[in-house]
């Protein structure tokens, strides 16, 4: 088994140890680290994600901020990411891979991007991010127009590891929020 696929296993093991009241104190507090983080203090344009139930939720942020930010989240189209503006649950619809998604139109200003939040499997302290296999965030995240944006990861305790293998398609992330294991 190569390298990726047994790291993939051991997120897997060590998620199936965590309670859903868990995971959702934990994304309360990841979601709290978020929003005061100077980047996205400053952003204008966010791109977040709709979770799965295993990765940190953001419901909150989107509750909270879209009002006062474009926030974006991803939809699957083919092989590639596509973003839409985030108006609200009432424009959420699911997508590929049970992914919630919005419905309204794609947005194409991918300069206008200041920060994007990357879900991902694992992280280490390096940026590097392992993501579910299918390479959508590293062909979106390689997207010159996104040359500008600061990525940002946030993780579950169990998922900051020591190192992430990497390839050299993968992308590194500038930051990743992480908790401590209590």
């Amino acid at each position: 088994m190569n390298a990726k696929k047994t790291l993939r296993l051991f997120i897997k093991q060590r998620l199936a140890e965590t309670t859903p009241q868990q995971r959702a104190e934990w994304s309360a507090q990841l979601s709290a680290r978020l929003v005061c983080h100077p980047r996205f203090a400053a952003a204008k344009t966010v791109m977040l994600y709709h979770a799965l139930p295993d990765e940190p939720s953001l419901d909150r942020v989107l509750d909270e901020w879209n009002k006062r930010k474009v926030l974006l989240l991803p939809g699957v189209v083919g092989d590639d990411l596509h973003l839409h503006p985030y108006e609200g649950t009432d424009d959420i619809a699911t997508g590929a891979f049970g992914i919630k998604e919005p419905t309204t139109p794609e947005w194409t200003a991918l300069s206008n991007i200041d920060l994007i939040v990357v879900p991902a499997r694992a992280y280490d302290a390096m940026g590097h991010r392992l993501g579910r296999g299918k390479g959508y965030y590293d062909r979106f995240l390689s997207r010159p127009e996104l040359h500008a944006a600061y990525t940002l990861g946030l993780a579950f305790p169990f998922q900051m590891v020591d190192a992430v293998p990497t390839e050299p398609h993968d992308c590194t992330l500038n930051e990743v929020l992480s908790l401590t294991e209590t």
